[in-house]
């Protein structure tokens, strides 16, 4: 039996591991709702995690590297959590794993020994080997299994684009729409339309780029931009933009003018993708690293849309990246939680054929989980705790130097998790979760969440114990004037607040906590400050802004 531990130890170079979490739909104290789900349950999303990390970065067979693991997170965070309680963690985990990994074993009781087997040359074994963890091979850390070929993504650019332009001297004060249909495939991306008016003056002129609304569904789906064009300007350039691995999909693009109550179209260069076979006539692809041609099978009319894909190289199977190599009848052996373990190979023979796996249904498999969604804002925070979790609990380097009980951590965070209700809840189960990291690497991100934010127009930093204003843009408000209250909270208090889901050093926390404090959601309420500057005290309601006032540079 192997040493969890030692393996680590052996197998993964001692680096920090940065790793961003993305809601993809946008402790926490435990409240009522979160009393109500069973206790078992909770056992079992903590059982569950524990396994998807085991066999995600450790189990070698083929099937499972086919598998696209952040839908698998879903889908099993999804059965686990409509599970009846009276099925048993044993069988519940068999449904979710079982179809493409047939040697996991669970049992109860004490530790079983390594079985015996035949030693075998490195060159004739299949085994993952981490260099840190490899989530895209394109930076230091790395990732590959021995004496198995893959297929990695180029050298690119941060994203992939493709755009027209055109004079806009005729549309100058008239309101444009652009309009398009995309789709994206189920990896990780994202794609955006956007467009921008140059100007005479060269100041900035109407801009979006649907940064607060990314389009991430894999079915076909409308999408417009619209805005005024400014009067001095010289040329409008509109397009879409490919982030992330795969490939997306564009079909039925169309700019128009608004008349009246109508839309008038704009004459612009192959709208509908119908012309070029190979390349997309009309449209012009910017960035290296990525493919734009046409696509005849899968169109949201006509026969051709327009696909942007991220290019890909083949690697050639090697003995491996490390020196070191898991042996046959080697094996991660370990409690997942009450009593249960799994014991999971971590060496295959090199021509066991598991491209099929034994299951006959597993590609049918495979294609359920690709397909795998979810609207419940807790199905979408338990898969992202599984995901961040146990990938933080095999390559985190620094568990030995922070204070943090992780398995306590993975229970508290799934508790918050589960009884997610909406996009804001879903990500601070998260954010709880990284924060107890204390390292400032780690940050949770809902890209929705600053869909129409506004600013106060002050700055703010923490001077001498107290909240300082830092920069204002507020004529009532002055460079050092004290914020003893911050929507009828202490100031102190709400910075130790908004600082319990920040990761980090206390510095560190505290910059952040106080940096975001200019941030207004949209919708919020107006914000009430109470202020004092030296025997005066009064309280403002500062109208919003665009971005906040930056600080002066002091003096070096």
């Amino acid at each position: 039996m192997s040493n969890l531990s030692n393996l680590k130890r052996v197998l993964f170079s001692i680096v920090v591991v940065g790793v961003a979490i993305f809601a993809t739909i946008s402790p926490a104290p435990v409240s009522a709702a979160e009393d109500e789900l069973s206790a078992l349950k909770i056992e079992k999303l903590g059982a569950f995690a524990r396994i998807y990390g085991y066999v995600r970065y450790f189990h070698p067979s083929d099937q499972a590297s086919l598998l696209n693991w952040n839908q698998m997170a879903v889908f099993g965070a999804n059965e686990v959590l409509n599970s009846k309680d009276d099925e048993t963690a044993e069988k519940l985990l068999e449904r979710i794993f079982k179809p493409i990994v047939v040697d996991l074993e669970f049992y109860r009781g004490e530790e079983k020994a390594r079985p015996e087997t035949e030693k075998v040359p490195r060159g004739e074994v299949v085994a993952w080997q981490h260099f840190g963890v490899g989530l895209d091979n394109k930076g230091l850390y790395r990732s590959a299994r021995t004496n198995r070929g893959s297929v990695e993504e180029v050298k690119a650019a941060l994203f992939g684009n493709v755009l027209q332009a055109m004079d806009a001297n005729e549309l100058r004060g008239k309101e444009i729409r652009f309009r398009f249909q995309a789709k994206v495939d189920r990896k990780p991306c994202r794609m955006q339309g956007w467009f921008r008016v140059d100007r005479e003056s060269e100041e900035r002129g109407l801009f979006d780029n649907m940064g607060d609304r990314p389009i991430t569904k894999n079915e076909w789906t409308r999408y417009e931009l619209t805005g005024t064009v400014d009067d001095d300007a010289e040329l409008i350039t509109f397009g879409v933009m490919f982030f992330g691995s795969g490939s997306g999909l564009i079909d039925n693009a169309r700019l128009e003018v608004k008349d009246g109550d109508d839309w008038d179209e704009l004459e612009i260069a192959n709208p509908d993708f119908e012309e070029g076979d190979s390349e997309i006539g009309g449209w012009v692809g910017t960035a290296k690293g990525y493919d734009y041609v046409a696509e005849s099978k899968d169109v949201a009319q006509g026969d051709q849309a327009m696909r942007i894909a991220k290019q890909t190289k083949a690697v050639a199977a090697s003995p491996g990246i490390l020196k070191v190599v898991p042996e046959l009848g080697e094996v991660i052996d370990a409690e997942i939680g009450d009593g249960l373990r799994v014991r999971m190979p971590l060496a295959l023979p090199v021509d066991l054929s598991y491209a099929k796996g034994k299951d006959p249904n597993v590609d049918e498999f495979l294609a359920k989980v690709d397909k795998a969604s979810s609207e419940e804002h807790n199905v979408i925070a338990t898969a992202g705790v599984a995901i961040t979790w146990s990938t933080m609990q095999h390559f985190y380097p620094y568990f030995d130097q922070v204070e943090t009980d992780w398995d306590s951590a993975l229970v508290t965070s799934m508790k918050s998790a589960a009884a997610a209700k909406d996009r804001a809840s879903a990500t601070r189960a998260i954010q709880w979760l990284v924060a107890q990291l204390h390292d400032g690497h780690g940050n949770v991100v809902d890209p929705q969440r600053y869909r129409g934010m506004k600013s106060l127009p002050l700055a703010f930093g923490w001077v001498e114990n107290q909240l300082v204003v830092l920069a204002s843009d507020d004529e009532s408000i002055e460079v050092g004037d004290v914020v003893t209250q911050f929507d009828g909270v202490d100031s102190k208090q709400r910075l130790e607040e908004d600082e319990k889901l920040i990761a980090g050093s206390p510095q560190w926390k505290r910059y952040r906590s106080t940096s975001a404090l200019s941030q207004v959601l949209a919708g919020a309420k107006p914000v009430k400050l109470k202020l004092k500057r030296g025997d005066k005290d009064w309280t403002a309601t500062p109208e919003l802004s665009d971005r906040p006032p930056s600080p002066k540079k002091r003096p070096v």
